[in-house]
């Protein structure tokens, strides 16, 4: 399946079992060019993020991928995890319209750290 440059992959077994035991729903899992995208229903709403193996996914990547998958719904970004392999963004559907808080979240957590835009 391909939505846009976003292609539809399998997760490994073992991630797809832990997400459904800590009661994830409606799980997909995609590339999008060099980054990977999982997507899914918790506590009633939607969770998308993104994950680079060498870099924090840049503003135009998280918000390609929201407008891809999301046009209408309003996501925050929740947290950053860096793993040994990867950094990884969180976004949750948002329980309150904040129109511009995706864009503001992301552009002050990069300039916090130093990133450039």
């Amino acid at each position: 399946m391909k939505i846009g440059d976003l292609i539809e992959i399998k997760l490994p077994k073992n991630v797809l079992r832990e997400m459904k035991q800590s009661g994830s729903k409606n799980i997909k899992s995609y590339n999008y060019g060099d980054c990977a995208v999982i997507v899914s229903k918790d506590n009633g709403r939607w969770h998308f993020s993104l994950s680079h193996a060498n870099r924090l996914p840049t503003l135009e990547e998280n918000m390609s991928i929201k407008n891809l998958l999301f046009p209408n719904v309003t996501m925050e970004m929740k947290f950053v995890t860096q793993k040994p392999n990867c950094f990884i963004i969180h976004f949750f559907e948002s329980t309150e319209d904040k129109s511009n808080n995706l864009e503001n979240a992301i552009f002050h957590y990069e300039k916090d750290r130093g990133v450039s835009i």
